[in-house]
């Protein structure tokens, strides 16, 4: 396996030390699979997803602060791959307490057209570091887009409940109970 590696192409390479990474995991053999993992994201510097991978392995191993060195280095050329970054890092900074890069990410997602759905999750992580006003002008924000769907209404309801905004969550309730109707 490692020949064929060695003898591909340089635009085949990230793809066999993918393979490897698999081979070397399925086998129990954590830190091989890790470094094949390190060396398909360097054989592919423009391939942001090998990077988030690269820095969930580290995450499952326990490593933030390798995880999050990882994160930072994946470029954001546009708002899509910012927003995979920011997320990362807020998911690996909430975890481990690093606030500051928290904030930094929230910050950044803040500024970012969300779906309805991811910007809940980011104004709870808002909520839980200490952002209050932030994370209710997100949900404010999400509420306006929601529209009709009952999901992301529910979701909304209970984070503004979460908030001791029981007029917003009544709202929302009444709002859902629209929709109810309007189906039946």
């Amino acid at each position: 396996v490692h020949g064929r590696r060695d003898k591909a192409a340089p635009a085949d390479k990230s793809y066999e030390h993918v393979m490897l990474c698999g081979f070397h995991w399925w086998n129990d053999e954590r830190d091989r699979a890790l470094e094949e993992l390190r060396l398909a994201a360097a054989a592919a510097p423009n391939d942001p997803v090998l990077r988030l991978d690269l820095a969930r392995m580290h995450e499952v191993f326990d490593r933030p602060d390798e995880a999050l060195a990882v994160i930072e280095s994946i470029p954001a050329p546009d708002q899509a791959a910012l927003k995979l970054r920011e997320l990362a890092a807020l998911r690996v900074a909430a975890r481990t307490g690093k606030v500051d890069r928290a904030r930094l990410a929230t910050e950044r997602l803040f500024a970012l057209r969300l779906d309805p759905a991811t910007g809940i999750q980011v104004a709870l992580s808002m909520q839980q570091i200490g952002l209050r006003d932030q994370a209710a002008a997100l949900l404010d924000r999400v509420r306006a887009q929601a529209g009709g769907r009952a999901d992301i209404l529910l979701s909304l309801m209970a984070q503004y409940r979460a908030q001791n905004r029981p007029e917003a969550a009544a709202e929302v309730a009444f709002q859902i109970l629209r929709l109810s109707g309007q189906s039946s």
